[in-house]
């Protein structure tokens, strides 16, 4: 039998920053400099409703509960469930239009721009941001902050889930570049088809940045970001940061919100 994890609980006065995404709710709070994710931490946190419960068992120990989301409905649940109006939800329009190179800012998921500022945040160069989830989103921000847009792309689960739903004759093969060129079997011509083009498609993507904004530092995030970059390397250098999203929500704040 497993054993039940102990409940964290947030120091007092904490700040909790929420990132509602597609697929998943993530959260993070920062102790002693680190940040801490009840999310992953807490036994039970399954979906909104759990979280909630958290976040109003918790209620009196945070100072304010921010929130970035691209899913209306959990949003709602969400601030409709805790017991507390500290919060706020934060949305494009909180962004400085100086800072926005994107001709349709309402409909830009926060998350990529803040992943951006994040990255650009810690050493104030320009950035590329993958950031690897049930999307991918590849984006760029100049060193002044100023968000030029980017690419969103199905994940690698979505690709793969698509082909065993379209094409089940094939086989299920092992998320891998193979080591020989072109495919010698079925498999290593799938392999070469899914995973080989999905990191050839990013290549791509990287060298016309490179192309049209000059040099950059390369930022994986999301939850496929370790993989990412693994498939990446050697040839290109790459950073994961799993909070990249929470270093951005932080340091907007506090540079454009306070």
């Amino acid at each position: 039998m497993s054993k039940q994890k102990k409940e964290i609980i947030p120091p007092k006065g904490s700040k909790l920053f929420v990132d509602i995404g597609n697929s998943s709710l993530k959260s993070a709070y920062l102790k002693d400099d680190v940040w801490q994710h009840p999310h992953l931490a807490e036994m039970g946190l399954h979906n909104a409703s759990d979280f909630t419960s958290w976040v109003n068992r918790n209620v009196d120990r945070l100072e304010m509960i921010i929130i970035t989301s691209v899913v209306a409905e959990v949003t709602e649940a969400l601030t409709n469930g805790i017991r507390t109006s500290r919060y706020r939800v934060l949305t494009a329009a909180d962004i400085p239009r100086e800072l926005l190179d994107y001709e349709t800012p309402e409909t830009l998921g926060l998350d990529r721009f803040l992943g951006c500022y994040g990255a650009v945040t810690q050493t104030r160069k320009s950035a590329v941001v993958i950031d690897a989830g049930s999307a991918c989103t590849v984006d760029f921000m100049a060193a002044d902050f100023l968000y030029r847009g980017g690419v969103i792309m199905p994940g690698l689960n979505i690709i793969e889930e698509a082909c065993r739903e379209k094409l089940p004759a094939l086989p299920s093969v092992e998320r891998k570049k193979p080591d020989s060129w072109p495919g010698k079997s079925t498999k290593e011509s799938l392999q070469w088809g899914i995973t080989g083009s999905y990191v050839f498609a990013i290549k791509e993507m990287l060298r016309r940045y490179r192309e049209s904004f000059g040099a950059y530092n390369l930022v994986a995030t999301g939850g496929g970001a370790g993989e990412i970059a693994k498939l990446l390397r050697p040839l290109t250098e790459i950073k994961v940061r799993p909070s990249l999203v929470f270093d951005g929500m932080k340091e907007f704040m506090e540079d454009h919100l306070q």
